[in-house]
This record gives structure tokens, C-alpha cells and sequence, in this order.
């Protein structure tokens, strides 16, 4: 998990290709939302849930993961 957070992280930092097609910005406007990495949900989307989780206290944040709470097993 650690390698691809660096990945994912280095990658907004790489030259970005030029769109030069609908149907490219459409794909690339889609990633940003919603994707997946391994076994997570990435993006905007996995941001959007756990912010909600988190805020619901759901879900506990440590220094290097996250825990579902009482409360959140129970969900």
C-alpha cells in the first residue's frame, strides 16, 4: 500500500499528455472521480467517503491507517 501511495502521489507531480480528443477528456475527467487502486477506491470519490465516514465517526484516523469505530462496525 505504501508503494502506491508514492505512486499515486509522484503522479501529480509527472507530465501530464495532452488531451487531444473527446473522448480522452471524458476518460480522464472520469478517473479523477472515481477509480479504483488495488483494492480501494481512489479519487474524489474515495476522498468524498471517507471525509463522510469520518465525520459520522464511523471510522478513527491514526498516524498511518484508518479503523472502523464502534459505531461503524455496527453500520
Amino acid at each position: 500500500a505504501a508503494i502506491a501511495e508514492m505512486l499515486e502521489f509522484l503522479s501529480f507531480y509527472s507530465p501530464q499528455r495532452d488531451v487531444k480528443s473527446y473522448k480522452q477528456h471524458i476518460h480522464k475527467k472520469e478517473l479523477k472521480v472515481a477509480r479504483t487502486c488495488y483494492d480501494h477506491i481512489a479519487g474524489e470519490l474515495g476522498i468524498s467517503i471517507t471525509n463522510y465516514l469520518l465525520q459520522e465517526n464511523l471510522l478513527s484516523e491514526s498516524e498511518k491507517d484508518f479503523q472502523l469505530t464502534e459505531a461503524g462496525k455496527s453500520y
